[in-house]
């Protein structure tokens, strides 16, 4: 996440960060500021040229770490969108195939593999025997609910005989790229589908854990945010928090919360560009508004809990 305030200010804190860092021997967050100070100036006018060199910095550090602790792919991701802002289109195509084959292989991408393993092999069904389109067409017609719409048009590309890995994962995040690309390998390569976990219960209820537990820490926020939507004269406390967040680098998902007061509901467009942590935050908040019933014991707390960032 970047810091908000002038940018100046958040420039001169960022090379006041990395010099320290670099004393330090701190190679990890050295990537991780270069990383962020690129995708700050790239925003930012006639900055193209030093968002790139920091970025290119960033990566030369971050290709001797660990590729799955140093996310290396958010990386190529802003030296994507500045090599697009650039006008070099190749180039941005090439850095965000390296950034979908970097995320692929992290954890986080094995385990959209073990999540989404049962959708991976009935695609592939469904193209080798074309009979069981249908019942894919009907699993899948709900998956837009989720904000995945771009995946279902991959996926539907790909039922239609694309094949092109690049052009088919383009318009997709890292996660969803995952699932095109274990998609097109168990065409090619039907062996390649048994390398995927199936979801067990054991599985699920972990995963299940883990999403409650990341969650925890960002339900006042969810509530304080549900409560302004329902009670607009709630909404100048929610605005001291969301300024708060602000000042503490939340920017980006201050952003996508603001679309959301002002009554945007789409989910593609409000997670776009957001980390895996502000899109769950998006996600509930969304799925709280749309079915309030569901979400209801976790979003009432006890009368002590407070709305807070």
């Amino acid at each position: 996440m970047q810091l908000a305030g002038r940018p100046d200010d958040a420039e001169a804190w960022y090379v006041k960060a990395i010099k320290a860092t670099q004393a330090e021997g701190d190679r990890a967050n050295e990537a991780l500021f270069l990383s962020n100070l690129a995708g700050l100036l790239s925003d930012g006018p006639g900055r193209l040229g030093d968002a790139r060199s920091y970025a290119e910095e960033a990566l030369v550090i971050k290709k001797t770490l660990d590729p799955a602790a140093a996310e290396i792919w958010k990386t190529y991701q802003i030296l994507a969108e500045i090599a697009g802002k650039e006008g070099n289109l190749e180039a941005a195509r090439g850095y965000r195939h390296e950034g979908r084959a970097s995320y692929a292989v992290a954890p986080v991408g094995q385990e959209t593999l073990r999540r989404d393993g049962d959708l991976i092999r009935a695609v592939v069904a469904a193209v080798v025997d074309p009979s069981q389109r249908p019942v894919l067409e009907e699993a899948i017609a709900g998956v837009p609910e989720g904000g995945r719409t771009r995946l279902v048009a991959s996926l539907r590309r790909i039922l239609d005989s694309e094949r092109g890995e690049d052009a088919l994962c383009e318009p997709l995040d890292g996660e969803d790229a995952v699932i095109v690309q274990a998609v097109l390998r168990g065409i090619a390569d039907p062996e390649s589908l048994k390398a995927i976990p199936s979801a067990g219960p054991a599985a699920e209820n972990a995963q299940a854990a883990d999403v409650a537990l990341r969650l925890e820490k960002h339900l006042p926020l969810v509530r304080a945010v549900v409560a302004a939507i329902n009670q607009p004269e709630l909404r100048p406390q929610l605005d001291a928090i969301l300024q708060q967040m602000e000042q503490h680098g939340w920017s980006n998902l201050v952003a996508s919360i603001r679309r959301i007061l002002n009554g945007e509901g789409s989910a593609d467009a409000l997670v776009g560009g957001l980390d895996e942590e502000d899109t769950l935050i998006i996600s509930v908040i969304l799925a709280a508004l749309e079915k309030p019933d569901a979400l209801h014991d976790l979003l009432d707390p006890s009368p002590s809990a407070q709305p807070g960032a």
